[in-house]
């Protein structure tokens, strides 16, 4: 169950504390395979071949230890073997177990360092075949950013806020596990994509509010250099915006123009122009992730309230600016009465639309907070009804609430105790009261609760009865 949920370190601690006696081919090729999907694709072939698995016909590989032996020699170097490993994978593309060549294609590749090919196998995994895990959706999510579009913003925010989704909609989410999204910050930064990073922090910051590890992330990945400078641009953009809007209309229209150029020619530090347009347009993706039409922006989801500012504004400083500005005419003299007054009616305005998207967006942070909060209290409500019949692993609150209130603890044997040293944090081991199966449970570092069920227990069926007949 622990590979099955692609819980490799797990996985591997419970191979690797098996007695020699239960060493049998099968087990030991599972744990290469383990070894590989870890990055160790040396270890594997040396586990391989210890166990007398060291060959493969001149044809190719036709078993699965054969296959697990390839694509173990080919992540370790070999790339004769990686060719094979993919003429196999051509072979079989259409059989109902491909993914699990696809598996070793992807962890292979990845060593051997073609990450096309391996982008694509965990593309494969995760979109033809349906697994849905926390290691596919990650590695899914640093090969479509990392080959995302590098001139248009449109299509580089598209695929940014697409993997940020597949990222959100995770069980858990981000709040109780943040592993998968900085797994993959972490997988884009060693392909030295620093900006993809920083865009994928952004998009998940803005669909998942109130997660500290992830705005931490993005606070700690903002850059230092040319900060400054990117300031004294601002400011004096701003600065010549207000000189330009006692112009009237002829100012306000200068003042929009610039704006938009100013968007389109000036570079976020540590970004390009596309990257920058794009941090630019994620950052108007709706913060309440579970809004109605999350394909709106932040923008026109609030125009009627921003509209309804400017109006309120405008007729505000209509009664109170009208004898301020004469007041003003009177004192300076010149057209001293119509800067002022020209002034108020920009100003005041555009101050309450400002003051209006900071409240609205503190408002939809807090009911989607709210709303997350209720969804996660009505699950938890439910942890003590037995689910140990229709799912075979757990994670994150739900999984400790479930193994607190459903499951019962089951003494420690002596293989638990080694596979808490090996793994390095606690493990559990606890029973379903209903239908007494094992539970195995802990908490990685960094991560939430991780719960994987054991095999059923079987039980006997009923005794068979002579037949007889009607009459009898």
């Amino acid at each position: 169950m622990a590979n099955d949920a692609d819980e490799l370190e797990l996985a591997d601690a419970l191979l690797a504390e098996l007695p020699p006696e239960q060493l049998t081919t099968p087990v030991v090729v599972a744990r290469a395979r383990l070894l590989l999907l870890r990055g160790r694709a040396q270890e594997a072939v040396a586990e391989l071949a210890r166990h007398g698995v060291d060959d493969v016909p001149s044809e190719g590989p036709r078993s699965w230890p054969e296959l697990v032996l390839t694509a173990a020699r080919a992540g370790a170097g070999d790339g004769y073997a990686f060719q094979r490993l993919l003429e196999a994978a051509t072979t079989h593309a259409g059989d109902p177990q491909a993914w699990r060549i696809a598996y070793l294609v992807a962890a292979s590749a990845e060593q051997l360092g073609r990450l096309d090919v391996a982008d694509s196998a965990w593309r494969v995994l995760a979109a033809q075949h349906g697994i849905v895990t926390p290691l596919t959706v990650s590695r899914l999510a640093i090969g479509e950013i990392s080959h995302r579009d590098r001139f248009h913003p449109e299509s580089a925010v598209a695929v940014v806020t697409t993997q940020a989704r597949n990222l959100t909609r995770l069980a858990p989410a981000p709040q109780e596990d943040p592993g998968p999204t900085l797994a993959a910050v972490a997988g884009l930064r060693a392909r030295g994509d620093e900006a993809g990073a920083r865009l994928l922090l952004h998009a998940v910051d803005r669909l998942c509010p109130a997660t500290p590890a992830i705005t931490e992330a993005l606070r700690s990945s903002a850059p230092t250099e040319g900060v400054r400078a990117h300031r004294l641009k601002l400011a004096g953009a701003l600065l010549l915006g207000l000189l330009l809007l006692p112009l009237g209309i002829f100012g306000i229209a200068l003042v929009w123009g610039g704006r938009t150029l100013w968007e389109r020619s000036v570079r976020l530090p540590g970004l390009t122009l596309t990257d920058s347009a794009a941090w630019r347009a994620i950052g108007t993706v709706p913060a309440d992730a579970g809004s109605a039409d999350p394909t709106r922006t932040e923008r026109e989801q609030g125009a009627g309230w921003y509209g309804l500012a400017i109006i309120l504004g405008a007729v505000a400083w209509m009664v109170v600016g009208t004898p301020l500005s004469a007041t003003a005419g009177r004192w300076f003299g010149g057209d001293a009465d119509t800067i002022v007054f020209v002034l108020g009616l920009v100003s005041l305005p555009a101050l309450l639309v400002v003051a209006t998207r900071s409240l609205r967006l503190r408002l939809l942070r807090r009911r989607a907070r709210r709303r997350t909060e209720r969804a996660e209290r009505a699950r938890l409500a439910e942890a003590a009804l037995c689910r140990c019949w229709q799912t075979r692993g757990l994670r994150g609150d739900f999984a400790a609430a479930y193994a607190t209130n459903h499951l019962v603890p089951v003494p420690v044997p002596a293989l638990l105790e080694s596979l808490r040293q090996r793994v390095g944090f606690w493990v559990h081991l606890r029973r379903c009261p209903v239908i007494g199966v094992l539970w195995l449970g802990g908490t990685p570092d960094g991560g939430g609760a991780v719960h994987l069920r054991g095999a059923v227990p079987s039980t006997p069926g009923p005794a068979a009865t002579s037949p007889g007949g009607f009459y009898l």
